[in-house]
């Protein structure tokens, strides 16, 4: 029996909305009842992401009774579960309601979806492999999904709508900053627009910065042609007719303000290419546009101006040394775009390199490049979504790829008989090497999710079995040689929580900073409530497993002194 897809309110005590299922980009309105509190921001979040890093975002200040935030609130770009929380102005978490985003979603008497809803564990490659639009390119390069984060803001008049330069290059500096931004030469941008240049805009571009801008994610769908090359053309919309405009966000967020289209915005994508001799890159747009690989400038189209292009090839960047790689080399490749000023918008990119796909949260992209160049990802996570929860099994090959990368040692298998469930080889090899443990009567249940917890006796136990000379499945109950030093680590507000078998694990890695908590001071061990399971509260995710794998590898000698 199929039931009609009415829109239901969402609800917590002091926060309503209009609806519980949205569609991509919907707006989402949302009602706030006085509680007695100041209140800060009310957003849109991934479920069980931090409380800094949110999809949607908007200050919130109480005037009455209750507030209607409206024109300001849109659910993300793709398909999954959220949470809309509302915080107040000391960060403590007042108000939470889950939402879904996809094709249940409807909006007003929107005819019901009659498909079937799909019961399987979301799977990033299947529709790619079902999609008849791939159908004979079983030979050609994969398709790619780019992550972009689009920034709205307000013409201002100055650097939105202000002086128009035709182009100025050295805006920004030659290497990205450590938070993996444009470094900007704020001289050179005072030189340039004078006293209409406001520091605290620029650094605005890529940073959020409430009541300045607001945030989007959007993806780009890319499938090569059939010479390889991966094309993005503004002026061709999606069904190969004509586009007027590279224009992301029309309607959104801060909306047009009075114009045709929405012009004031700035893009920021990251992703990951492996090095072939041939790779080339071709780019043209207006306005500011800023390319970098492996962290080092390579185009510089910055300023306002008419449409602008520039051609790389990876070659020429090798041989004149200003990219120190081989082919087989991981590279990364940050785009930092910017529309300032109204009549046009445009951006084309042509390339034939060979993207990393996997499917990963926009903040953590380049932080698994370092996952790949250190050769630390198995190859069962290879193109796999790296946003979906980690399973044990998945996480014992992760990590044995630490195992062997810190000691310089293949791991030998435990017997194939150790397990009722399981006979998998890594799963065998971390068994032998004391790494992981069963589940209770002969299990070890692979397709069980892991914990936050579990992820950290696990690390633990890779740092002991490289480190700790004499420490293995035998004697680790009575071993006294060595013992972790968790000395001065603070305690989370939820330690009670935490199993007495992995505080010191949790505490070890966290005083390392390998592992951080999720903010208000707590772990988020594991899931103690039927509702925290249901929203896998404390779940560890794919990248996650790898970013803190590569934190271990990073660290770990220095940590064994």
């Amino acid at each position: 029996m199929c039931a009609s897809l009415i829109p239901m309110a969402a609800a917590a005590d002091n926060l309503t909305l209009n609806k519980s299922n949205y569609g991509p980009n919907e707006e989402i309105i949302a009602t706030v009842t006085n509680i007695g509190v100041d209140l800060d921001l009310i957003g849109v979040y991934e479920k069980g992401a931090g409380a800094g890093i949110m999809e949607y975002w908007t200050a919130v200040t109480l005037t009455g009774e209750s507030q209607v935030v409206e024109g300001s609130l849109y659910a993300p770009s793709w398909d999954g579960d959220y949470d809309v929380r509302l915080y107040d102005v000391d960060g403590n978490l007042v108000g939470s309601v889950p939402i879904t985003v996809g094709n249940t979603a409807t909006a007003g008497t929107q005819e019901p979806d009659t498909e079937e809803p799909d019961t399987q564990e979301p799977d990033a490659e299947e529709p790619v492999k079902q999609d008849p639009s791939q159908q004979g390119r079983e030979n050609a390069k994969p398709r790619v999904v780019l992550h972009a984060v689009i920034r709205d803001f307000k013409q201002d008049f100055k650097l939105f709508e202000g002086i128009v330069d035709y182009g100025t290059q050295g805006l920004v500096a030659d290497t990205l900053g450590s938070d993996h931004k444009p470094v900007f030469n704020i001289a050179k941008w005072y030189e340039t627009y004078g006293d209409d240049a406001s520091e605290a805009m620029i650094n605005a571009f890529y940073n959020d910065v409430g009541g300045v801008n607001m945030r989007t994610n959007k993806t780009i769908t890319l499938d090569a042609d059939a010479g390889g090359y991966y094309v993005i053309d503004s002026s061709v919309d999606e069904m190969g007719g004509h586009s007027d405009g590279y224009f992301p966000i029309d309607n959104q967020l801060f909306g047009n303000e009075g114009n045709h289209h929405n012009f004031h915005f700035s893009t920021e994508i990251h992703a990951t290419f492996q090095y072939q001799p041939g790779d080339t890159f071709d780019f043209s747009g207006d306005d500011d546009v800023w390319v970098f690989f492996n962290n080092k400038l390579c185009v510089d189209l910055g300023g306002v101006h008419p449409e602008q292009s520039a051609s790389v090839s990876i070659d020429a960047l090798v041989a004149e040394g200003k990219l120190n790689v081989k082919p087989g080399d991981y590279i990364s490749f940050d785009i930092f775009h910017m529309e300032r000023h109204l009549t046009a918008s445009n951006m084309y990119m042509r390339t034939n390199i060979n993207f990393v796909s996997f499917e990963s949260s926009d903040y953590s992209t380049f932080l698994l490049l370092d996952a790949y160049k250190n050769d630390l990802v198995p190859e069962r996570l290879m193109d796999e979504n790296m946003i979906l929860p980690v399973y044990r099994d998945e996480f014992a090959a992760v990590a044995i790829k630490l195992y062997e990368k810190l000691s310089g040692k293949k791991a030998a298998a435990a017997p194939a008989d150790t397990f009722v469930d399981t006979k998998d080889e890594d799963v065998l090899k971390a068994y032998a090497l004391n790494i992981i443990s069963g589940m209770g009567d002969g299990k070890f249940e692979p397709r069980t999710m892991l914990n936050r917890e579990q992820a950290a006796v696990m690390l633990t136990n890779v740092f002991k079995a490289v480190y700790w000379d004499g420490w293995n499945r035998d004697t680790a109950a009575s071993y006294t040689a060595h013992k972790l030093d968790i000395s001065g680590a603070t305690t989370f507000s939820d330690d009670a929580s935490i199993s007495d078998w992995a505080k010191d694990s949790v505490y070890f890695m966290v005083k390392n900073g390998i592992i951080n908590g999720v903010g208000d001071n707590t772990f988020a061990p594991r899931n103690i409530t039927p509702e925290e399971t249901a929203a896998q509260y404390a779940n560890a995710t794919r990248e996650q497993s790898l970013i803190i794998s590569v934190r271990t590898f990073e660290n770990a000698g220095k940590i064994a002194g």
